[in-house]
């Protein structure tokens, strides 16, 4: 199985995610998150915490953090939703929908927890709840997207 289009493709979200979303004045999608969790949910889980990681990294080199935490963020979760996996029962788009909204409850609570623990002025953002559910939303449309783009694209699970 190929990885680097996946890895290249994680890295190209997570630029999209800081560099042109920002400018539509509104709440961001995590597609680099969303991309990590379906790679880790349905193809396999070293792939996909591999592309969390990367695309991690890509935000917190931007960002300038001295701690990685976006790295930590969205590898752990998709970690942790890899090995889900297999003990849950696979129902497609609505299983993904699931894993998408829980990576996207604990990216922001864990944006909390960095923000709080290493004096980040970002956490009053975090932990508003309109934005949380503006983030819930959004990120649920744009799940559908990365679902339905990379379905057929996606490599059979190990």
């Amino acid at each position: 199985m190929r990885r680097w289009p996946y890895l290249i493709a994680a890295v190209v979200l997570s630029i999209l995610e800081i560099s042109f979303f920002p400018f539509l004045k509104g709440i961001v999608p995590a597609f680099s998150l969303l991309l990590a969790v379906l790679l880790a949910l349905k193809a396999d889980l070293r792939l996909g915490t591999a592309c969390g990681i990367l695309a991690g990294f890509v935000i917190d080199f931007t960002f300038g953090f001295g701690v990685p935490q976006m790295a930590i963020t969205y590898g752990l979760i998709a970690y942790l939703i890899g090995r889900l996996a297999s003990h849950i029962v696979d129902l497609g788009l609505l299983t993904y929908l699931v894993a998408a909204l829980v990576a996207t409850v604990s990216a922001s609570l864990m944006a909390a927890f960095f923000s709080l623990a290493f004096g980040y002025s970002g956490w009053q953002l975090v932990i508003n709840w309109k934005n949380i559910g503006g983030t819930l939303l959004f990120n649920a449309l744009a799940a559908v997207l990365v679902y339905l783009f990379a379905r057929k694209r996606l490599p059979s699970r190990n």
